[in-house]
């Protein structure tokens, strides 16, 4: 059985999750966010950072593969990425999986070059 002390420190762990976000994100304090930020801000807040931070994941995702899709796929990725009020799920979209072999031996020569990276 939890104590009182367990107890509300699982109660308020959702307030320090959203202050550790807004803090680490904006900078803010904790005072400022517990005193100017409205609750339903904060939502919206939290919202526009994991919309940015999804576009960021994604920009990684296509800067990671785009050497080594085929250049169908390389254009389907950048339609996606670059429209921004596109609304249509990634998983309705089928990349066309074959390796491009030319970019991936450029890929893998110029990784080669670099003294800390091994390639086989």
């Amino acid at each position: 059985m939890e104590n009182s002390e367990d107890i509300s420190k699982s109660e308020y762990s959702w307030l320090d999750d959203i202050i550790d976000l807004l803090a680490s994100e904006y900078g803010w304090t904790k005072d400022y966010i517990l005193s100017r930020i409205y609750p339903d801000e904060a939502l919206l807040y939290i919202k526009t950072i994991d919309d940015r931070n999804k576009r960021d994941y994604l920009m990684q995702l296509a800067i990671v593969t785009n050497p080594v899709l085929e250049a169908d796929s390389q254009k389907v990725l950048w339609n996606l990425l670059s429209n921004k009020n596109n609304h249509q799920s990634f998983e309705s979209v089928q990349l066309d999986d074959k390796l491009d072999k030319q970019g991936f031996a450029k890929l893998k020569k110029q990784l080669s070059k670099q003294s800390r990276i091994k390639v086989k």
